[in-house]
């Protein structure tokens, strides 16, 4: 999950700008909706605020000819005024009105903005996902868990910080621009200048803040997966820390990391806060001169018209401004996940088999029944070796008979495993399926290898918390008479009914079996591929947990008449004699 050197030279916005082409097509028509609705929203606004200029000049006039009639407000109003007879009261209601309207436009707006980035950072998150699961077998073993698991909680974060704030800040770039349009047009030019002060301290905060900005997103980064780590640490690690008496430095370990991760986020939140407060009291300095220039040029009743109208301009403005200059100054604090996600969408990826585009029916006929698959002349080593694991290596699997791979840790019993089901890649030779069809030439020939295959380890993760999870049967589906007989079977055969039995088949067992035994867990997997229907079965080392007699056990099941009768091909990875006594083959490697 590491990003070259070339990459990381690219700039934050060039990384977010390829992040948004890594989204599917149709979700641009949400960033465009997106766009259309706060531009919109923020033109509503500027007609508010130019009703409120007409609303609040028609409350200092008292006569009704002396007023302006080239407004579509003023148009309005009379209109209104022939219906009440009150030109105060037409005026108001018209102003009431309008808010209305405004308001309404700027809730609906605010639904849009939060739904529509709601799916356009689903999206993101499943097309990280997508790109993990195209990662390369092999590479896929070189992934650090924890480091995965931190930058995908990052992905929420990169929505609401980036693309929520990004929105908020186009919206806020147009309600500034329209406003400071407005003032130009009808108010004196005294005021632009502090518009323009404005926007010069917010861009010299900015430059001042941005090295220590780069400097907690690099700490922030550190620190995230530090803490992942940990959790992971003493959740999956209990029972060796408390034997170790080692919770205490843990817990210190663990404090430290998170109150520098939450003492940088406050700093970060810091910077990006307190230009607020600084505006809001060097604008009220600002005003205040000003305020006196528009008396002494336009005298009293004119100044307080004007600087009203200004006065409520600049309470939408600055918070506009804050809003630009949080989203900005966020690019900085949270170059991290930008980072993050920018090392999702750059993953190298490996062939994605997707079967289901191109299946081809009258093909899948030909291996409904696999009763061959011959390895021939296979070679092997890994990337990072220099040493063969395979040389022309050759061997049969048939149907009907059970193998045993014996050998040593490191000799290559699960790399042949992994070779025979296409996971990873030979440098030279083939695997032949029923003596015709070579699995490295064709994907349907992959896909039908794998579908028909079961793979049981003795260190498989399975999703889910529960008895059912485990045994690999859909929760949407009601157990059939003869699926709980053969699971009520299975229980017996594995001396594991005075545990569980058919009305526990929701009992919740911890996540991935975690309130198990070593033993329990590995002859509930036993069990699943026991209820399976499929043509090749895999075991790579199994019954390692289990004892003598429990793998007697398990043995007899996995070789009764309701299991064996299916003529399929069994693999056995295993050290175990017990195990390999069972197998018609021992294949040593």
């Amino acid at each position: 999950m590491k990003i070259s050197a070339n990459q990381e030279q690219i700039g934050s916005f060039k990384q977010v700008i390829e992040i948004f082409k890594f989204l599917d097509k149709k979700i641009y028509r949400n960033l465009l909706i997106l766009s259309v609705s706060v531009i919109f929203t923020a033109f509503v606004e500027l007609f508010f605020l130019s009703s409120l200029s007409e609303f609040i000049k028609y409350i200092f006039e008292n006569n009704l000819e002396n007023i302006s009639s080239g407004s579509f407000y003023f148009f309005i109003v009379i209109k209104i005024n022939s219906y009440l007879n009150s030109f105060v009261l037409s005026n108001c209601s018209l102003f009431i009105f309008i808010t209305l309207i405004t308001l309404i436009f700027r809730i609906l707006t605010l639904r849009i903005y939060l739904f529509q980035t709601a799916v356009i950072g689903s999206n993101l998150e499943a097309k990280c996902a997508e790109n993990v699961l195209n990662v390369p077998y092999e590479d896929s073993k070189n992934m650090n868990i924890s480091d995965v698991i931190t930058e995908f909680n990052h992905i929420p974060r990169f929505s609401s910080a980036i693309v929520q704030n990004g929105i908020l800040a186009l919206s806020a770039f147009v309600v500034v621009l329209s406003i400071i349009s407005y003032i130009y047009i009808y108010s004196n030019a005294y005021f632009l200048y502090s518009f323009l002060i404005l926007s010069i301290i917010y861009g010299l905060i900015l430059i001042f803040n941005t090295k220590k900005l780069n400097f907690l997103s690099k700490k922030i980064k550190s620190n995230s997966l530090i803490r992942t780590s940990l959790i992971s640490y003493f959740v999956n690690s209990y029972r060796q820390i408390i034997l170790s008496n080692n919770n205490k430095k843990v817990k210190q370990d663990f404090f430290k990391v998170v109150s520098s991760l939450y003492y940088q986020n406050s700093s970060g939140q810091f910077i990006t806060l307190y230009p607020k407060y600084l505006i809001e009291y060097l604008s009220i300095i600002t005003f205040s001169m000003i305020i006196i220039a528009q008396i002494l040029t336009l005298g009293n009743e004119e100044s307080i018209k004007t600087t009203a109208v200004f006065l409520l301009a600049i309470l939408r403005v600055l918070p506009s401004l804050q809003i630009i200059y949080s989203f900005i100054s966020g690019l900085r604090k949270q170059k991290f996940i930008i980072e993050s996600l920018y090392s999702f969408i750059k993953i190298k990826k490996g062939d994605y088999i997707n079967y289901e585009e191109s299946r081809n029916n009258n093909f899948d006929n030909y291996l409904n029944n696999i009763f061959s698959i011959k390895i021939n002349n296979l070679s092997f080593k890994y990337k990072n070796s220099k040493k063969d694991v395979f040389t022309n290596y050759s061997y049969e699997f048939k149907k009907g008979f059970v193998y045993a791979l014996k050998g040593a840790s490191g000799s290559g019993k699960s790399t042949l495993i992994d070779l025979l089901l296409n996971l990873l890649q030979p440098y030279s030779g083939e695997v032949i399926i029923n003596n015709k069809f070579k699995i490295y030439s064709d994907k349907q020939i992959i896909y039908s290898l794998r579908d028909k295959t079961i793979l049981i380890g003795q260190n498989d993760f399975i999703n889910g918390s529960n008895l059912r999870d485990f045994l690999g049967l859909e929760r949407k589906y009601k157990l059939s008479k003869s699926l709980k007989e053969k699971i009520e079977f299975g229980f017996k055969k594995l001396n594991l009914d005075n545990i569980f039995n058919i009305q526990d088949i929701d009992k919740f067992i911890g996540q991935n079996g975690s309130k198990l035994s070593g033993g329990q867990r590995q002859r509930l997997l036993i069990l699943r591929s026991f209820l399976l229907e499929k043509e090749i079965f895999i075991f790579d080392e199994v019954t390692s947990a289990l004892d003598k007699n429990t793998q007697k056990l398990a043995l007899d099941l996995l070789f009764n008449h309701k299991f064996k009768d299916k003529k399929n091909i069994v693999i056995f990875s295993t050290h175990s004699d017990l195990v390999a006594s069972y197998c018609d083959e021992i294949i040593n490697i």
